[in-house]
């Protein structure tokens, strides 16, 4: 039941928040080693067992993204982040292809479950910079969809 579940925020959701958490264990296991590196492979684990056996549960089969969600330009601006960074991730060890490979491993379970629930999966980077949802009102919202992250509409509402 919690499956259903939808947030009141365009911008959030649990599938979101699962892919995303894939999405950065992907990256730490690449870039890290030792204690860091085994956590990260235990959430990467655990996060895409959720994904297969609900897709699983729902009797989905995996469906490839056109495009991927990586791009090259994407995957540039993330080793430029891991640089820029404070934390102790080495961004000479993240290469696109094991980066890749690695989202191979869970993005179509997570396209699956977002074509069937009709949920978006975030980007690898955030889009815009867009104000904290606590902090937007409904004088703020007017004329905005108030429900459902809609993986076929852009952002107004718009059919793509």
């Amino acid at each position: 039941m919690l499956a259903y579940f939808r947030s009141q925020h365009l911008n959030q959701s649990w599938l979101g928040a699962l892919t995303t958490i894939l999405d950065a264990s992907a990256i730490v296991m690449l870039t890290s080693e030792g204690e860091l590196r085994a956590a990260a492979e235990l959430s990467f684990a655990m996060g895409r067992h959720v994904l297969v056996d609900m897709a699983r549960h729902f009797q989905l089969k995996p469906s490839s993204m056109d495009p991927p969600r990586l791009s090259s330009e994407q995957f540039q601006e993330i080793c430029q982040a891991i640089h820029d960074s404070p934390l102790d991730l080495d961004q000479s060890r993240l290469d696109f292809n094991s980066l890749a490979g690695l989202a191979r491993m869970y993005e179509p379970y997570a396209h699956a479950l977002s074509e069937y629930f009709v949920i978006a999966v975030p980007s690898w980077r955030p889009e815009d910079q867009t104000r904290e949802n606590w902090r937007i009102t409904n004088l703020h919202a007017a004329g905005k969809p108030t429900a459902v992250s809609d993986p076929f509409q852009d952002r107004d509402g718009d059919e793509k």
